[in-house]
């Protein structure tokens, strides 16, 4: 027969072992929690890359006569997630429509997640952050009417060039809304296939676009 002694000491065993199960079980959910909400965000961020690239390539797909779309994929390479590749002949519309393609990432997001309230340099420093290069240089140009002028750190802009460059920037701003509002659809169709393929070929967009009206 057990004694009273040990049988209060398979009471408080049994109870320690449920203490250390319920304990591994909260710490298991916490896990999966966890684990969930990363997983969540990281779709968010992956959603957010096909609308960025797909207002890229749809940008460059409205004008096939003077770029050739080769392909746009969110497959994240470095830090950047995703990427729109397309030939071009670097005339000085190139340029003024270079800006357009440039913007058309960040505005794409704007349109579809409902960003509001952004001003042209809240526009240019969340699509360019410090490395504006590439941007300035484009507007730089258009504004002087030298496709090809270089640019250097010794280069001063003038104030009257600096706001001829803003003003431009600004209409860029306004006629990409207005675009990538009146293809949404086609937008939607880029992105919704890049999330499906990850990576689509110029005559895929093409044939996209051509097909959602």
């Amino acid at each position: 027969m057990k004694t009273k002694k040990i049988l209060q000491g398979e009471r408080i065993l049994k109870k320690n072992n449920f203490i250390a199960q319920a304990g591994l079980f909260f710490l298991l959910a916490l896990l999966l929690f966890s684990c969930a909400q990363k997983a969540k965000e990281t779709n968010t961020e992956v959603v957010k890359y096909a609308y960025h690239e797909a207002g890229h390539a749809l940008m460059v797909g409205l004008n096939p006569l003077l770029l050739d779309l080769k392909k746009v994929t969110i497959v994240q390479e470095g830090d950047f997630g995703g990427f729109t590749e397309y030939d071009c002949e670097e005339t000085l519309y190139y340029f003024a429509y270079l800006l357009k393609i440039d913007l058309a990432g960040y505005l794409a997001e704007e349109i579809t997640f409902g960003y509001t309230n952004e001003t042209i340099l809240d526009v240019f420093c969340n699509c360019y952050g410090s490395d504006s290069s590439d941007f300035i240089l484009a507007a730089y140009r258009c504004v002087k009417k030298d496709p090809a002028l270089k640019v250097t750190a010794q280069t001063q802009i003038t104030k009257d060039d600096g706001e001829k460059m803003h003003k431009l920037m600004l209409s860029s701003v306004l006629e990409v809304r207005k675009a990538l509002k009146e293809h949404k659809k086609q937008l939607q169709a880029i992105a919704e296939a890049l999330l499906e393929k990850k990576t689509l070929s110029g005559e895929e967009v093409y044939a996209i676009m051509k097909k959602t009206k």
